[in-house]
């Protein structure tokens, strides 16, 4: 899901009232890579930050990152992620009747990305992508700027069963560009599921 322009502005307001708050100068940060003016910008809403930078800057006012999604989410719905949470324990318990209703649900509203998503990866689980739907999650994957823990869940629900050559390379670029999400746990258990699905899905080729 790429983040909206709203979605970006206020990490960048909550990020701000914390670093006020802690008394720290965006000058402060020049030690850990980010520039005045790239602070500056993010604080505003007109550009975002790269996780690991975000991080960075986060430790070094000694805030967790899980603290900066509390706070986050006291805006921002963290409905997916608990959505999220329900099909990956539904999945594992083999609960059709649970990831039906959900499947139903999200189809409901599926105009929205976030629904639209949660439907896919369910319809996915339960009986497969038409190839139309394939292209669709394919593209929305590729679209993705930043990944929260919602993306991963969602990518983790259908990558096994996508194009393998667009998989392939879906998961090239997620891996050149996003290893520093190792460094939070819940990041990194999604992160070790789709590495042994990736696996799964080169060994395929190799065959």
């Amino acid at each position: 899901m790429v983040k909206s322009n709203r979605t970006i502005s206020l990490m960048g307001e909550i990020f701000y009232d914390l670093r006020t708050q802690r008394n720290f100068r965006l000058t402060d940060f020049e030690k850990v890579g980010l520039s005045k003016s790239s602070l500056s910008d993010f604080e505003s809403g007109k550009s975002i930050l790269r996780f690991d930078k975000l991080d960075a800057a986060l430790e070094l006012m000694h805030i967790e990152v899980s603290e900066f999604e509390y706070f986050f989410n006291n805006y921002h719905s963290d409905y997916f992620v608990e959505i999220c949470d329900e099909i990956e324990d539904a999945n594992y318990m083999q609960d059709t009747v649970k990831l039906k209703a959900i499947n139903s649900e999200a189809g409901k509203y599926d105009n929205e990305q976030g629904n639209r998503m949660i439907f896919l990866a369910t319809q996915n689980l339960l009986y497969g992508l038409t190839e139309r739907e394939e292209v669709e999650v394919t593209d929305l994957m590729f679209n993705i700027e930043v990944w929260s823990y919602f993306e991963l869940s969602i990518l983790s629900f259908v990558v096994e069963h996508l194009n393998t050559r667009l998989t392939l390379s879906l998961m090239k670029d997620f891996w050149k560009e996003n290893l520093h999400y190792l460094k939070v746990k819940k990041y990194r258990e999604k992160i070790v599921q789709m590495a042994l699905a990736y696996l799964n899905i080169f060994l395929q080729v190799l065959q």
